[in-house]
């Protein structure tokens, strides 16, 4: 299938709160045909400091308690057991 295309949040994006990390909301575009979506979130480019790696239904994936730091996160598509390319993409 097609990469998705990350929708949010924004490469670059900056999110300031004081003691208590909000909830953060990952999306990308829906794939015609996607069967599931690959979701790995980490601290690092590389994505190997890895805070989640999973296997999602959906486009979307909130996280609730990420400390302050930089975040990357990279999704695929999953259709008829082949994976699309990797689409990454900077968080805050």
């Amino acid at each position: 299938p097609d990469p998705p295309r990350p929708l949010a949040p924004a490469d670059g994006h900056v999110e300031v709160y004081g003691s208590v990390a909000p909830r953060t909301e990952f999306r990308w575009e829906e794939r015609e045909g996607a069967e599931a979506y690959s979701f790995v979130l980490a601290r690092d480019p590389e994505l190997i400091d890895v805070v989640y790696d999973g296997t999602l239904s959906r486009n979307r994936f909130v996280h609730g308690d990420l400390t302050s730091g930089h975040y990357y996160w990279r999704v695929t598509a999953i259709a008829e057991r082949a994976e699309s390319k990797d689409m990454r993409c900077a968080a805050p």
